[in-house]
């Protein structure tokens, strides 16, 4: 339908604008609102380079504007904060994603138009704006709570890795600059470096680099293969991460010192994704992507037993491990639902919905849901079975 990526993209953005928008206004009698969403859209469609694109687009964008108004006329945001409270729920459209809670237990960090929102984890369910517009992705708070980086790409340019304080109103600050792409940062767990994945040197590698950005970023792998997703492991003595170099995409390890070379894990024909240390270092747990449903996986880092397959009633989209490590929680097709690790128990089903998190103390689990009119994201106890 486009004829360049770019114009693909520009068409998205008009979209996200106009949905934006409308957001800040309380119904559809409010002409003003309606105007500026129109304008905004219409704005953004301008910036197209060919006159017969933009009324192309334009038309399409009419299109989705109208499916638009259909969906938040159904929603009807309320100027009262107190409407927007729902028990232990706080409602948002569109659906939020990467929901991350602090480590502290007092803030959720998510995404909402990919625009990173703060949403404080206690009866009010406070949400504060933390960025401006953009395509903002990977939020990752530090390991003291008191930072967050993330990936801006600003349209038509390249992401690079930021950092924002959480609770001062200070600029964020760039910490990698790079025409290639950054993206995927991970925190060392002593909070001194963040992992990252670039593709600086014409393939994707690991690199490293301090949180303030002073100094130059050191590359961390080396080979010819593209090595993505890195995350650390809970005592910062090693970096996991997906690489392709024995034709698929598995995953390997490789010591922070650099006195290992790096070692395989997993040996699959499949996809591996969402890699996740286990609480004590000596476990794995990641995606399995295979052409009929996605599963959960857990590998001894050792090598010294097989793999686990944690069976799930469904495609799973999302999961997380719990604090102590014994429990897994997870997302499998529309509904949220834990088991143990090793295992050996059976799946416990807690509620319809999706991207669920466990709390830094394993007492609480947030997820979001759809109550048939808006997505909400809830917090509730964390079943006696799971703790």
């Amino acid at each position: 339908m486009f004829t360049s990526f770019t114009d693909a993209f520009g068409l998205r953005f008009a979209l996200l604008n106009s949905l934006a928008s409308l957001n800040r206004f309380t119904s559809f009698t409010d002409a003003f609102g309606l105007r500026f969403a129109l304008l905004s859209s219409l704005a953004s469609l301008n910036r197209f380079t060919s006159f017969s694109r933009y009324f192309v687009n334009r038309r399409l964008v009419w299109i989705g504007l109208l499916l638009s108004f259909m969906v938040v006329s159904c929603s009807e945001y309320s100027a009262d904060s107190e409407n927007n409270k729902s028990g232990g729920s706080r409602w948002i459209f569109p659906p939020p994603t990467s929901l991350s809670w602090s480590p502290d237990g007092g803030w959720i960090i998510f995404l909402e138009f990919s625009e990173m929102q703060l949403m404080k984890a206690d009866n009010t369910r406070d949400i504060t704006p933390f960025s401006g517009t953009g395509q903002y992705t990977n939020p990752v708070w530090s390991p003291d709570g008191q930072k967050i980086a993330y990936v801006y790409a600003p349209r038509y340019l390249t992401s690079d890795i930021w950092v924002k304080l959480v609770h001062e109103d200070m600029a964020p600050t760039r910490i990698t600059s790079h025409k290639a792409n950054d993206a995927s940062p991970s925190w060392s767990p002593d909070g001194t470096m963040i992992a990252f994945q670039s593709y600086r040197t014409g393939n994707w590698d690991i690199w490293l680099t301090t949180p303030d950005g002073s100094g130059s970023a050191i590359q961390f792998t080396m080979d010819s293969a593209d090595d993505k997703n890195p995350v650390w492991s809970p005592d910062g003595s090693k970096i996991a991460f997906i690489s392709n170099q024995d034709g698929s995409y598995d995953i390997w390890i490789k010591s922070y010192d650099g006195t290992e070379p790096p070692r395989q894990i997993t040996n699959t024909s499949e996809y591996e994704e969402n890699i996740r240390w286990s609480s004590d270092g000596q476990r794995i747990a990641y995606l399995d992507k295979s052409k009929s449903k996605s599963s959960i996986f857990v590998q001894n880092i050792s090598g010294s037993n097989s793999e686990i397959q944690i069976n799930t009633s469904g495609d799973i989209s999302s999961y997380d491990w719990s604090p102590d490590g014994n429990f897994i929680l997870y997302q499998a097709g529309d509904f949220i639902a834990g088991q143990r690790s090793d295992g050996m128990g059976e799946e416990r089903q807690i509620a319809e919905g999706k991207e669920p998190i466990w709390s830094p103390d394993g007492q609480k689990i947030a997820y979001v849901k759809f109550d048939g009119e808006r997505y909400i994201i809830t917090i509730v106890d964390s079943p006696v079975e799971f703790k």
